[in-house]
């Protein structure tokens, strides 16, 4: 499988009693809804999404402690949370569906609580769904930004703050508005893209 999401980033390291830094580490792979299609990662906005993330703590607590600091703040808990940006670093209106589609409450997905001393931790957010399909210029098919999905694992302490600890950012997507039909007859004449998949670090 093509990988999707590029990997995670240090935001804060964490802090054990006595010293020892600790990273927090997210890997992530899509389970379903993404596609590549002419050298583009492609997503269709009517069909649902998900994606599976590992996340961990690079290092061993203390023994006999399970105290964590971040820039001398006590950590009381961790979250993963996803969402999602636009090229230009604006937030983007993602959406999670009940088990029935149609049926019940869309909801933008909330972060979910980890335990993540006692090891890895893998957590799945599922039936998710782009509010908007991505701007286009005027009628045409070619897009006019893309998106990225963002899986952020939060630390939250005492005071009810947080603060990002790991990031992981997926390369531009396109989302399209329309069926796969209406792409398939479309011309490709007019802007041809190479066929090879964008180098992570160059997207």
């Amino acid at each position: 499988m093509l990988d999707f999401f590029q990997p995670a980033v240090t935001k804060h390291y964490l802090q054990s009693e006595i010293g020892y830094l600790i990273q927090g580490k997210i890997d992530i792979t899509y389970t379903k809804g993404f596609l590549v299609e002419e050298g583009r990662w492609i997503n269709y906005r009517r069909n649902y999404f998900e994606v599976k993330c590992q996340v961990c703590l690079l290092s061993k607590l203390d023994k006999g402690s399970s105290k964590l600091y971040v820039n001398g703040s006590q950590v009381l808990g961790f979250r993963l949370a996803i969402s999602a940006i636009s090229d230009e670093g604006k937030d983007v209106c993602i959406l999670q569906y009940t088990s029935r589609r149609g049926m019940g409450p869309k909801t933008i997905p909330p972060p979910v609580a980890l335990q993540l001393q006692m090891g890895p931790v893998e957590q799945a957010f599922k039936r998710l769904q782009f509010d908007r399909a991505t701007p286009k210029y005027n009628s045409n098919a070619r897009p006019k930004g893309s998106y990225r999905l963002r899986v952020q694992l939060m630390a939250d302490f005492l005071d009810s703050t947080s603060a990002c600890v790991a990031e992981a950012l997926s390369l531009l997507l396109d989302v399209r508005g329309r069926n796969p039909s209406f792409f398939t007859s479309s011309s490709a004449a007019e802007n041809p893209i190479s066929a090879h998949i964008t180098n992570p670090h160059q997207s």
